[in-house]
């Protein structure tokens, strides 16, 4: 769905956030506020910067261009 619409799979998070749960501003914010750091204590997960790099070194972009 993402590469349909040319959005990356994040902006799409947020607008179906958007449009589920925010009509105004303030609650939008509120929203967003309440899931900043989510995952940061999560042991079964790698660092995010750890995650990163091995997306990186594979071959993920060779796989989703084509």
């Amino acid at each position: 769905m993402a590469r349909q619409s040319k959005s990356s799979v994040s902006d799409l998070v947020r607008q179906a956030v958007r449009e589920k749960y925010c009509v105004r501003a303030a609650k939008r914010k509120e929203v967003f506020q309440s899931v900043v750091g989510l995952w940061r204590n999560r042991k079964d997960l790698p660092g995010s910067e750890t995650y990163v790099r091995a997306l990186r070194q594979g071959d993920r972009l060779k796989r989703i261009s084509g």
